[in-house]
């Protein structure tokens, strides 16, 4: 990230630290969402906070593979537990609200998560 003020809708401009903490906010409330709202919500939700993300985001090219990684590797570790039997979701695939988790969370490592860089 730059030190330059971020550009959201409109007239919206926030800080770094400002945009550190909306990311984490909008997170926590797509996540809620996602979970309460199950799977036709869940991806309604990550696609708009997708495109929100992908606004602000330099490379974003870059960015959407790694959140198509995200997807995936959620996708793979979520269908290992179910085949193990530890997680029961009552079908043999993960259900698409689970899968979107993963997208919401990789829009964080960026922001308040980049410590993980």
């Amino acid at each position: 990230m730059t030190g330059r003020p971020i550009q959201l809708a409109g007239k919206l401009r926030l800080t770094e630290r400002q945009h550190i903490v909306f990311n984490a906010v909008v997170f926590q409330l797509s996540w809620l969402a996602c979970v309460l709202g199950g799977s036709v919500v869940a991806a309604a939700v990550t696609a708009a906070v997708v495109a929100m993300h992908l606004k602000v985001v330099a490379d974003k090219r870059q960015e959407f593979i790694f959140l198509l990684q995200c997807a995936a590797v959620g996708f793979v570790c979520d269908l290992a537990l179910i085949q193990m039997g530890v997680l029961n979701t009552g079908n043999p695939l993960p259900p698409l609200w689970l899968t979107c988790l993963w997208v919401l969370f990789g829009t964080t490592v960026g922001y308040p998560l980049r410590f993980f860089h």
